[in-house]
Parts: C-alpha cells; structure tokens; sequence
C-alpha cells in the first residue's frame, strides 16, 4: 500500500473529498503548473561518502550518481526507488551502521520564470532535510542550526514515518530560480546510524503568474481527437485571444497554437501531433498562462486499426449537478487511478432541463471540468432535453449543444461524412462508432425513419467500416422499462420496429441508449422487433449466458466473429449518470434482464484485441454487472507440419489458459509433434476452447532409374531423387552402392550432396570394384536419418581391364627437333592421348607416328577397350632436343665497292661460311662479289647432340652518287625565305637558317652561310654537297624627336639620320608636319632608308599635337548706367577680361557709357594654347522723368490726383495711395 501523502490512512476518504474540492476550487481562481513531480526521476549519491559542499552547486557533475524515480528510501516497503542503507541495497535493511547522509540532484527547465507568481515545494522526508536551489539554501526542516556536515544528525526521530507533506512556499526572488535550466539539491539526514527507515519525496509547484485580463470559467475539454490532432475549447470571462502550449514533456510545453482575435468561446486546433502519443498543454493568451493542471493531458488515438487496450467512460442522462453526478464521476476516477481515458461517450440529455447555456455550466462542466474532462475526448449525442423537449428546436437545431461541441461532421476522425453535427462515426483504433441524434429531424424525418437521411447515412457508413469492433449510441432506446416505456412510447416503439434491424444486419455489436434513469442490459440477441409480450428467449436470445464471465453459473462470454457469420448484438440502458427515476410496472424489460433501478452509475468499456468487457459502475464504486465479447474465439485449427517442425499454438482470446496436454498456463505454446496429434486450449472456467489438429508429414525420398544397365569399375554416374516432406538445413543426401549380391549388409558411400529439396546426386564407382551383375544403389540422409523408399539397379559392373603393352624400343626415344619416330604397342582397341585426363586424343591403333619441332618433352597415354570398359592408361615420353641457336656477327648490310676484306665471326665457335665473295674460310671481300647483291651468306654448326643448326644474312655492294647543292644570290635578312633545290632530288639539306628545302635570311642572321646538301642513293650510299648563301643586315635608321605643338602652331621641319629617306603619316608633306592638318592628338610619324644594298630600315617617331581649350566669356544681362559694377567670369578660370570698361574681372558701365559693348575672354592652358572668347554688355541710359507741379492746398482739402511723365510710374511720400495726395 503506497503511503497517503497528506493524512494518516485511516483519514484518507474524507481527505480526499475535501482535496478534490479544495483543488477544483483552486482550479478556478489560480492556474498551477507541476515543474517537478513526485515521480520525477533524481540523480542520488547513497554510497555514505561526503560530498562536502561542492555537490550543491549547479555546474556540479553528477554523471556518476545513480538515477531513480521517486519515492526514494527503505524500511517502509512503498518505496518507488529503494537506496543503500550502509553498504546493501535492501529494503528492509537491520544493520546499525546505516549513512548518515544521502544526497539527492536534479536539473530542470523553466521557460520563463517571469510567468510565474511564486512557487510551492511540497516533501515528505524522514528524518530531516536540507534544500538547494541553484547552489543556494532556500528551506531545512528538522535540521538543527549553522553549518551542515555529513556527519550532522537530524535534530528529531520522525515519529510520522515520513507520512506529513511539509510545505515551503517562495516568491521569483526568493526562489533562485532562472530562466533556462536549474538545479534542485537535496540533503537528506539520519537521526542516527540504527534509523530503521528513511524516506524522501518532493514536488516543486509553479503559480502561473494571469497576465492576460482573463480567467476560464468553462472548461478546458477536448474535441474531435485524431491520430494526428485534437480540438481544445474554453471560455474566458474578458474577450481575449488563445494560445495552446504543449508538448510531450510536462515540464518542456516546447510547442503552441493560436487563434488571432479576441473572443470568449475558443476553439484552437493542434495539428502534426504524434499517434498514440500522450501529450501535456496549458491554456493561455499571448499575453500569458490563465490556465495549467497536472490533469492537463490527452492521448491521441492511434492509426486506424491498430490493437491496444483502450478505455473508453460512457455517461447517460448525467447533466442534473445532484451528488448522484458527482458520486459517479469520483467512482469513475476511483476506478481508473492514473490510467488513460481514451473517450468519453455522452448518451444525451448532457444539461436538465432544458440544454441552456447556463445549465451546461452548473448541470455538466462544473462537475467534470476540474478532472476527466481535461483528458478524456468528448464523443456526445444529444438528447430530447439537450434540444429543450421543443418540437421547433428539433427543426431548427438552434440550441447551445451546437455551439458547446465541435463534432466531425466531415469524417475528420474517420467514417462516412455526414455533413451534420447531428449524428457522426468515427474510428479508434479497432473500433468503428456511431454517435446518433434520436431526437431532432432532418426534413422532418428522424432517425427511426429509414428513408430519412440519417438513416440512409448510417447504412452507407456500416457498409464502408472494415473495424473488428463496432458501437453504436445514441438517446432513445428501442428496449426499456424503466422511467420510459417502450411498448407505449411511439419513438421508442419505432426506434425498435423500424430501425434496429438496420444495425443488427450490418454486425453492430453494442448498442448504447439513455433517456430512462436506470440501468437495464440485454443477453447477445438479435430480431426482436415487437412489444415487450412478444419476446421470446428461446428465439431471439443467441446466447442464454449472462455474459458476466466470471465464473458464475452459466456466465461464458458472447462469442462473435468480424465476418458477420456469428450475428447478435447487446443491448444496454445507461441513463442514471445524474438521477434515478421511477420505473414501470413491468420493470426490468423481458429482453433486458440485467438491471439496477437503485444505484446510479456509468459504463466502462474495455477493448484489446478481439476482446470486450463491459462494465457497470455504481455510484458507491460497486461494480453490479458486466459482460464480455470475444471475436474469432473457440476456433478450430488443422495444421499441417513436417516431422521435426516446431509449431507455436496461441490461444484467439485474451484472458486465462490451460493446455492439458502439457499444464501450460500461457496464450502461447510450441510444440514439435513426432505423428499426427490433436491439441487444445481452453479458458479457466472453461468457456472457451481451441482445437489444433496437427497433422504430422514424415519425409521420404524416392531415386529415380539408372540411365543404363552396365557400368565399369571407376566410371561415374548422377542419379535422379525426389523428397516429400521438409528436410532441414545441413541435411547431407548420401549415394550407397551395394555389393555385387546387391545387400547393403556393407554399402559403399561411391557420393554426396548437401541439400534440403529434390535434385541429382553424382558418384563414383570405385576402380577396384570386382565384376557383377546384381549391384543396386540407394540414398541415405542425415536430417532427419531415412533411407530411401526404393533402390536403383539391378546393373552390372565390369572390373578393371589390363594395360596395353608398349614396344621396349620405344622406351628411350630421344631426337632432334623436326625428326620423326613412330611408336609401337600391342592391345585392343588402342587410343592414344596427349594428356593425363584422357580427353584429347592424338591417335588410335597399334602405332603412332610423332614429330615436332619444339624442344621438350612430350608424354604420351596409352588405352585399351576390351567389352566397352576401358583399361587404365600408360604413358611413353619422347624427348626433343633443341637446334643450335647460331648467329653471325662482323658484317654490315651494305658495302661499296671500293671497301676491304671483312672478318666474319659466327657462335657458337667451330662452324663454317659459306657464300658469295667469302674467302681464307672467314673473311667477305666487297670487290670480290663485285657490285651487286644482295647475296647470301651462311653459317653452319652441329652440336654435342648431333643437332645441326644454321644462321644466315645478306650482303649488298654498292657504287657511290654524284651530288650538287645549287648557287643563290645574297639576300638582305628581311628578305623572304630561298627556295633550295639540290641534284639529284630527293636529298636533305642542313645549315645555318635551313627548314627542309628553304632557307630563312632572318633565322640565319646577317653574314655569309655554308649550305649542305646530304643525298642518299636507292643503294643506301650518300653524298654530299655544300654552298654559300650571303645576308645582308638592314640599315640603322632615326626619325628625329619633336616637341608637342599647338594645334594653330606652324609647320616643323622633319629630319632622320641617314639623310635621303622619306617620311611619311599624318599632316606630312615632303619633309613638313602641319599640325593643323594633322588634328589634335599624338601621332606616329614613319621614316624610311634603303642603303647600297637595297636593304631598307625604318624608324618611327611621335608628335603631339595639342587642341586649343575651348573657353566662354560668360553671359550678362542689360544693366543702366547708374547701375553698379558687374563681376565678370569666364571659364575655365583663370584668364584675362579686356574692352570698354574692363577692370581686371569688373566692368563698369558708368566707365563704359551707354551702348553695347563688346568683352573679350582670353585663355592659355597648361600646354601653353591659348583661345579666345567674347561676350556683350548693354548699357542703358536713365530715362527723363518729371513728378509734377502742384499748389498748395488746406489740410481739409481734397485729395490731389497725381500725374507725372512718362507715365506709368510709381508715386510715394507722406499722404501718398497710389496716384493720390
């Protein structure tokens, strides 16, 4: 029993209560968020070594510590992690010299400490404890005062046994806390080394700081939950706008969703979720967290028909806020401890009485919000009071359960759309459900009208489910006495008449209803669709077991099948979730046996596999009645295997087994049986039972006929077989030839193979095998050991044959090579091969005639065939000498006539010449074989074996040609490349400048060059000729060098060294250069000279011939002569004004006088041009003007017109408006 963490057990029921409302109080005034769980996992040192202080700290490396989950300690026996009491992990340890001191780490993230308003530590310790966070103490409790060491003892026994929760509460400051990762360090001290137990927990608790203007006063719940998505809605008191953050991690919420705007009924989608994956969130604003709970969690489903055990709550007619409802939601929770609601099914009437907004907050989230609610996915159906008993509402659907529910309508979880929230399917798993609407209409049609269109959806939804399982739900029941009655009520009666038979044909297993407020359950049936009178057990019951499957007398559980084969379908009223409601005089109905009209509750269902329990849960936590359905049970298989084959037998339920045949208690057994045996397993009472009827196949092999009737000792041969059965790898197949008798008292092994399958086996008979007429063969093998069903033979086998015998003067024969020998023998059908295999034959017959003219030696075989067995063959080898290998040396291929006697040498020593012009025996002289050839001489030598060799070369004389080079004439070196030509054609040239036939005056150079001519005869005799070719070098020339001009500048005179060349390029005329004819800019001038020798230099030089700057005197306007001076500026600056009135840059027009006047602007620039420019100024003279002359007048006298000339001028002076005085 795991301790009570806040009161001593016999409290612990009404702690729990008034926990529960302390929590769900809480839940609405202040959001929580669990950083560390009871059941975190601790880093721990418990080896009784002292750390000292360095451990506290939060770089501290912990690597090397032990890890473990709390609840840490022993001697209590609820130890989640048992640590080392004084050298021995044990945990109930009796040594008396237990450490004083074990220490305990861990590091967490917090994403932002700014989010929250304080923090609450709770722990439990025995005996006392000192806390660290970040390195820093922040809470010691039994502890005495100063400086803790290993070695300080707590300061009391804990006489609890670590049962108290000690509290400690800090603010951000306080804390230490930091955004990012922190350390949590905790020592944990003995009262002494006898201490019989020691216990630490801890959970660390942040208070999210609401920084969003808003609270949630419904909800959060859950929606819609997919594989891969869940829909999260809640309410906030302000319009706000919503975020999700959430993740797979408690404390790491590392993702988030939103929703722009600002609302007070959200709904936020989480997408790209993980299947089957538990996830944890908390709600809040872009502004902050208004809302977190360690209840703050979900499962998704899983992928469409995957098996696993999957929990689903199913809750009737719940919505009344009495203490039935709560009784039964605390029972519920009770009964599932911490495991995981996959769905929770809501049967209708959700909200009494009439599905109001504000009575689904009192009548339904108030009583579930603070706990399932937040994990488990709604799945409802609505009832006639969700649609306020209003026959308008029931047209129009306009009531809160529309907007309170997002419901999928599109198939989003699976199934056939709808295209209505009204009614849906959706998959989990295995499962296939139907949530109905029996309540409101469709075109004034409801669900029992099967030509309505909820009606023909649900046939085209059954039709495409493939799921094992399949539940249906909705409100109205087709069978019930309890506070409704399904004879007299016309819905009911036609729910029943009309509508069921539709499920019923299509394999729906469960039908799920509410509206009565009792609980009333029906055997597996099918076909009922009459008043209450017409049931009859016998007919409409397909099972007359109760299904409970608990032992109790005819209990067994409802079998079905997938395929539809086995029909039938339960039944089950669960509509007392919130209130129990008088019942009819002929309660419970006569196809609903099963009934509690006393004891509110809710059903739990239970699917793995193909297994199915139902429960029913009271309001007290008693459970009064269950059922169970099992699919493809109690089967039957015939199995086939080969001898030797293990075999695994499993069990089609999940539940208990017994298999009598070993004792076995296990699904699953293997077995590996040696002939043909039935096995089965059943369940334990026993209701259930599979039958294997195993039929054991003993292999065999089967040799095929010999392909001939005789053979000879030594021949090979392949035999044919064929298996049946399974023979197992390493098998060897091993071919077994009898004795002449044909008994196998001593086979001979003559082959084998390693095989498992059919195929052909190759052996040999041996060579010594004597001659018979009655052998036979058969296989053997070796896994398993069998010999073949039959024998091969009866065949005859011939025994050796004698050798041949060969001539004894053929037994050393030795001879040159290209000489002939012919071998002899004596034998019977005589074969002769060149090699020892005997598979290239060279001769046949008594002789055979050899020659070759390779050296080596040759080895012969010899066979005879005498009654078609061949004799085994004799070899005679032939050997064959080498010819010497000669050679002749001293003489070239070509002599001239006029050349001496030649020594010749020819190796090896000892040999002869021979041929034309040979004399004294070795020498060849040219002019004794006189111009000619070629001719022939030869070298002759016989070795120590008799072996004759000869060597031979040619010899040609020659007479020598006559050869001429050519003459040329001399030739300047920029001259173009000579052409030389030679006699006879066809030789080569060489020399200074020579390519091929020409000759280049640049390549050569300057000077007087000795050609040569190299001709060579068709003999292969060359002459040579040699001539000289003269180059002149060009003269040195220079064209002069001249300063750059100004482009108005007058002409230069050109000069270039040597006198007499002429010049030539732009503005040149003669031995004269005109700028102006050249134009502005640099220009290359070409001066040429031809010397005595014709050879003609040229030079070049350049003039720069510089354009005059372009300049502006400036414009000026018209100005009087009274006017002042005007500044004058032309451009570029920095030249020079003159004319009439000009001043250095001023001119005055008084100094001018009237007129036009004519300024000019001169300029030289840098390169010394200078240019000129002008420019006008007029000046004008004053005009004659006359004011006036008028008397003088009385102040009061009238104002006096002014006129003055020319006219058109301006009055002014005291009085004065315009033209008036």
């Amino acid at each position: 029993m795991k301790k009570n963490y806040f009161l001593s057990p016999g409290l612990k029921f009404n702690v729990c209560l008034l926990l529960l409302a302390s929590f769900l109080i809480a839940e609405k005034s202040k959001a929580q968020t669990t950083l560390l769980s009871y059941s975190s996992v601790w880093k721990y040192k418990d080896d009784g070594s002292d750390q000292g202080t360095a451990w506290q700290a939060a770089a501290f490396n912990d690597a090397s510590w032990a890890s473990g989950a709390g609840e840490f300690g022993y001697g209590d026996g609820d130890e989640n992690t048992i640590v080392n009491a004084c050298g021995t992990v044990t945990q109930y340890p009796t040594c008396t010299n237990k450490y004083i001191t074990t220490y305990f780490r861990q590091t967490f993230n917090i994403a932002n400490v700014s989010a929250f308003a304080g923090f609450t530590c709770n722990l439990r310790r025995d005996d006392g404890v000192v806390v660290y966070l970040n390195g820093v103490e922040v809470y010691r409790n039994n502890m005495p005062t100063g400086t803790i060491t290993y070695t300080t003892l707590s300061s009391t026994n804990a006489s609890d046994n670590g049962n108290t929760v000690f509290t400690f509460t800090m603010t951000p400051a306080a804390s230490q806390l930091v955004t990012g990762a922190n350390t949590i360090a905790v020592e944990l001290h003995q009262r002494g080394p006898t201490s019989s137990d020691l216990t630490f927990i801890l959970e660390l608790i942040g208070d999210v700081t609401s920084t969003a203007g808003a609270t949630i006063t419904r909800g959060p719940y859950l929606q819609i939950g997919t594989s891969t998505s869940t829909i999260l809605r809640w309410r906030t008191n302000n319009a706000v706008d919503g975020v999700v953050t959430y993740g797979t991690d408690s404390t790491n919420l590392n993702l988030s969703a939103s929703v722009a705007g600002n609302v007070t009924e959200h709904t936020v989608q989480l997408t790209g979720l993980t299947p089957y994956t538990k996830y944890f969130y908390s709600i809040g604003t872009s502004s902050g967290i208004i809302q977190a709970s360690t209840q703050n969690h979900f499962v998704t489903s899983p992928l469409p028909g995957a098996e696993n055990k999957y929990v689903f709550w199913v809750t009737g007619d719940c919505g009344t806020n009495a203490t039935m409802q709560t009784n039964v939601v605390n029972e519920y929770n009770q009964y599932m401890g911490n495991g995981v609601t996959n769905g929770w099914l809501l049967l209708g009437d959700n909200a009494y009485n009439g599905g109001f907004d504000n009575e689904y907050t009192s009548g339904f989230f108030d009583a579930y919000e603070g706990s399932i609610m937040k994990h488990a996915p709604l799945w409802p159906a609505p009832g006639n009071h969700d649609y306020d008993n209003s026959s308008t509402r029931q047209d129009d659907h306009a009531v809160p359960y529309y907007t309170i529910f997002n419901l999928p309508a599109n198939a989003e979880a699976g199934g056939v759309a709808s295209g209505t929230e009204a009614y849906y399917s959706y998959d989990y798993g295995n499962i296939h459900f139907l949530a109905l609407d029996s309540y409101g209409e469709e075109s004034n049609m409801r669900l029992y009208d099967t030509l309505g269109a909820q009606a023909v959806w649900v046939k085209q939804d059954l039709a495409a489910n493939t799921k094992k399982w399949c539940i249906a739900y909705w409100h109205h029941p087709p069978y019930t006495m309890g506070s409704h009655n399904s004879d007299s009520e016309s819905d009911l009666v036609a729910m029943r008449s009309k509508f069921i038979r539709i499920l019923e044909r299509n394999g729906v297993d469960l039908i799920l209803c509410g509206h009565s407020h009792d609980y009333e359950r029906s055997k597996l049936m099918k076909g009922h669709y009459g008043n209450e009178s017409s049931f009859n057990a016998a007919t409409h019951n397909l099972s007359s077991s109760s299904g409970k499957y608990d032992g109790s007398a005819n209990s067994c559980a409802y079998l079905k099948d997938s395929a539809h084969t086995l029909l039938g379908t339960v039944y089950v009223v669960s509509g007392s979730s919130g209130k129990l409601s008088s019942t009819q005089s002929s309660w419970p109905h006569n196809a609903l046996p099963y009934a509690d009209e006393t004891n509110g509750g809710s059903m739990v269902l239970e699917i793995e596999g193909n297994r199915l329990d139902a429960k029913w849960v009271c309001d007290d936590g008693v459970i009064r009645d269950q059922f169970t359905i099992i699919k493809e049970a109690s089967k039957v298989h015939h199995l086939t295997v080969n001898l030797g084959d293990t075999l695994n037998m499993q069990a089609s339920w999940l539940g208990q087994y017994t298999w009598p045949h070993s004792g076995q208690t296990v699904s699953t057994v293997t077995v590996s049986p040696s002939s043909n045996t039935n096995y089965v397993v059943t369940d334990q009472y026993p209701c259930i039972t599979d039958s294997f009827y195993v039929n054991v196949i003993v292999p065999a092999v089967t040799v095929a006929s010999l392909g001939s009737t005789s053979y000879c000792a030594g021949s090979s041969l392949n035999l044919n077989y064929t298996t049946t059965g399974t023979f197992f790898s390493g098998n060897v197949f091993t071919l077994q030839l009898s004795d002449a008798a044909g008994s196998f008292a001593s086979p001979v092994n003559i082959g084998s193979v390693t095989a498992t399958s059919s195929g052909t086996i190759s052996g040999t008979i041996p060579s010594n095998t004597p001659t018979g007429n009655s052998y036979q063969l058969r296989i053997v093998s070796t896994v398993p050991v069998i010999t073949s069903l039959n024998v091969a033979g009866t065949f005859t086998v011939t025994g050796t044959v004698a050798s041949v015998t060969l001539n004894s003067s053929d037994a050393d024969n030795i001879i040159c090579s290209g000489d002939n020998v012919t071998l002899g023998s004596t034998g019977t059908n005589v074969v002769w091969y060149d090699d020892a295999g005997l598979t290239n034959v060279v001769g046949s017959g008594s002789t055979f005639n050899f020659s070759n003219t390779i050296a080596n030696t040759y080895t012969y075989y010899v066979t005879q065939t005498v009654s078609g067995c061949t004799s085994a063959p004799v070899s005679v080898s032939i050997g064959v000498n080498p010819l010497p290998v000669l050679t002749i040396s001293g003489l070239a291929s070509q002599y001239f006539v006029s050349d001496g006697p030649v020594t010749l040498n020819g190796t090896p020593l000892g040999g002869t010449f021979s041929g034309t012009g040979i004399i004294f025996g070795n020498q060849f002289d040219p002019a004794t074989a006189g111009a000619g050839g070629p001719y022939t001489i030869t070298y002759t030598y016989t070795d120590a074996n008799g072996c004759t060799g000869t060597a031979t070369t040619t010899i040609t004389v020659n007479d020598l040609p006559v050869v001429d080079a050519g003459t040329y004439p001399a030739v300047c070196i920029n001259a173009a490349a000579i052409t030389l030509a030679g006699t006879p054609a066809g030789g080569i040239f060489s020399g200074p400048g020579v390519t091929g036939t020409t000759f280049d005056p640049a390549a050569a150079g300057a000077g007087t060059h000795t050609i040569t001519y190299s001709y060579t005869d068709g003999n292969g005799c060359t002459a040579t000729a040699t001539t000289t070719i003269t180059v002149n070098d060009l003269p040195v020339v220079d064209a002069g060098t001249y300063p750059a001009v100004c482009i108005n500048a007058a002409a230069i005179t050109l000069a270039g060294t040597p006198a007499g060349g002429t010049f030539s390029g732009p503005g040149v005329t003669g031995n004269t250069f005109d700028p102006a004819t050249a134009g502005a800019g640099t220009h290359t001038i070409t001066y040429s000279y031809t010397d005595a020798n014709g050879c003609t230099g040229t030079a070049t030089t350049t003039i720069t011939v510089n354009d005059l700057p372009v300049v502006d005197a400036g414009t000026y306007p018209a100005t009087c002569i009274n006017a002042g001076t005007i500044t004058l500026a032309g451009t570029p600056a920095g030249g020079t004004f003159s004319g009439p009135g000009v001043t250095g840059t001023t001119f005055d027009p008084a100094t001018a006088g009237a007129g036009t006047h004519t300024i000019s602007y001169s300029y030289t620039d840098p390169a010394g041009c200078t240019a000129i420019a002008t420019t006008t100024i007029t000046v004008n003279a004053l005009p004659i003007v006359d004011a006036g002359t008028y008397a003088a007048v009385c102040i009061d006298a009238a104002a006096i017109t002014l006129a003055g000339t020319p006219a058109g001028g301006t009055f002014s002076g005291p009085g004065v408006t315009g033209t008036t005085f």
